[in-house]
């Protein structure tokens, strides 16, 4: 089991970055080069989740924007290191930075974002 363990280590993938500047800067850069470097991953996942569309669908609702902005805001004031890296993150990887960002409080967001009503479809 122990072999099995190994080997399972051995195969993640690997991503090195070093530096003693804790800057707001330093964590942009730190995303976006983990951004860069695992673009494709993080694409896929992206892309692969069925909840993407109907967050930033609900997003763009004025009752879901305004939401957006509660937690924007919280985010910005309370987290600024976790938010520049995450805006690195999406530089890196080419994925918007509202969608990382809402996938990212997902759980904190879906149980208010269910009670808003979809988008209308527009006709043909």
């Amino acid at each position: 089991m122990l072999v099995l363990g190994a080997l399972a280590l051995s195969t993640l993938p690997k991503f090195h970055y070093v530096s003693n500047d804790t800057s707001l800067d330093s964590h942009h850069e730190f995303g976006r080069q983990l951004g860069a470097q695992f673009s494709a991953t993080i694409g896929k996942r992206f892309h692969g989740n069925p909840g993407t569309a109907k967050m930033l669908a609900t997003a763009n609702t004025s009752q879901g924007a305004s939401l957006y902005e509660k937690f924007y805001a919280l985010h910005g004031r309370e987290y600024p290191a976790a938010m520049s890296e995450l805006r690195g993150l999406a530089e890196g990887s080419g994925i918007s930075f509202e969608g990382l960002f809402l996938q990212n409080i997902r759980n904190e967001c879906a149980p208010r974002a269910a009670r808003i009503p979809p988008m209308p479809t527009p006709p043909p």
